[in-house]
């Protein structure tokens, strides 16, 4: 419960509101985004968010709604993100309130390395994915390589830099891995 607005044994109104509850499983962040980006935006679209309150973690959230009616003022358009919280010990990482910031997937294009966003490792100080060191076609070993997100478009998310072009990084399973575990792995798609 996040307001209470009566009393035990308090006669109400009809309509009268008892209290407001907040569920915080899953949050709901708007921005606003300015007329000459919102033509690129698509509902289903990753997001990456920044949180002061919660800084030593990245965030990856889904677009679920462009609203199609811009404020008159700032003819900027409200778009809601989606992002799935995560909840230690029953307290919520994210709480209501809370500034985020949003890197929306527009812009201009442009040559960039990405990784798949099940890629990334995100519940720890710095965002990271697992490279493997191939010892042969099939295994390896995996190190940690911290990296520095850019945008998140159609389930990639650009890394500006940490990573090199071309590097073997692990999809499944990664949340387990610890430095220099052995791997067998499927050779990457050409």
């Amino acid at each position: 419960m996040v307001e209470r607005f009566t009393e035990k044994g308090q006669w109400l109104a009809r309509g009268g509101l008892v209290a407001r509850i907040a569920e915080l499983d899953t949050v709901e962040i708007e921005a606003e985004v300015p007329e000459s980006s919102i033509a690129s935006l698509r509902e289903g679209a990753d997001v990456r968010l920044e949180f002061d309150a919660a800084a030593d973690q990245a965030w990856i959230g889904t677009v679920s709604r462009v609203v199609p009616q811009a404020d008159l003022l700032s003819r900027s358009f409200p778009v809601r993100i989606r992002l799935e919280n995560r909840v230690v010990d029953g307290v919520p990482a994210i709480k209501g309130g809370m500034l985020a910031r949003a890197w929306l997937p527009v812009g201009s294009a442009g040559m960039v390395t990405v990784v798949p966003k099940d890629a990334l490792v995100l519940g720890g100080p710095r965002p990271l994915v697992f490279c493997i060191d191939a010892t042969d076609a099939t295994h390896g070993t995996v190190r940690p390589v911290e990296v520095s997100l850019g945008a998140a478009v159609e389930g990639h998310v650009a890394i500006r830099a940490g990573l090199e072009p071309g590097a073997i990084v692990v999809t499944r399973g990664n949340e387990r891995l610890r430095p220099g575990m052995q791997v067998t792995f499927a050779p990457p798609a050409e």
